[in-house]
């Protein structure tokens, strides 16, 4: 389910990435030491948030679907779409990662597409 023109109303997600407002990308070397740089495309005037954590997939009404689980992820703000984020990778992680972001602001929320990530 998808909010594609932030008016409020979800519909089913016809599975056109493009048509989704809010776009996650990610660049760089995935290893310890490395620089990931984490860009939001999307429009400009909500805030955002990022999340990171074991593969999943929920959907939350009056959101839409999330592709990680939320137990024991890591949700952050972040920087507000359009953006481009420079991560050093810590060292000490290991497996499959998704990462999702989040725009919210006015009674709209709207989950981007899901980049997975394995170190």
């Amino acid at each position: 389910m998808l909010d594609g023109d932030l008016d409020g109303d979800l519909r089913a997600d016809m599975g056109a990435d493009e048509s989704n407002p809010l776009h996650l990308v990610i660049q760089g070397a995935s290893v310890a030491g490395g620089t990931l740089t984490i860009e939001l495309a999307g429009p400009p005037g909500f805030a955002a948030l990022l999340a990171i954590g074991a593969p999943g997939a929920r959907f939350v009404p009056g959101v839409g679907t999330l592709f990680l689980n939320l137990s024991g992820s890591l949700r952050t703000p972040w920087p507000a779409a359009p953006s481009s984020t420079p991560v050093l990778v810590p060292g000490g992680i290991s497996g499959l990662f998704h990462v999702q972001a989040l725009l919210f602001g006015g009674g709209v929320f709207v989950p981007s597409n899901y980049v997975p990530l394995r170190f």
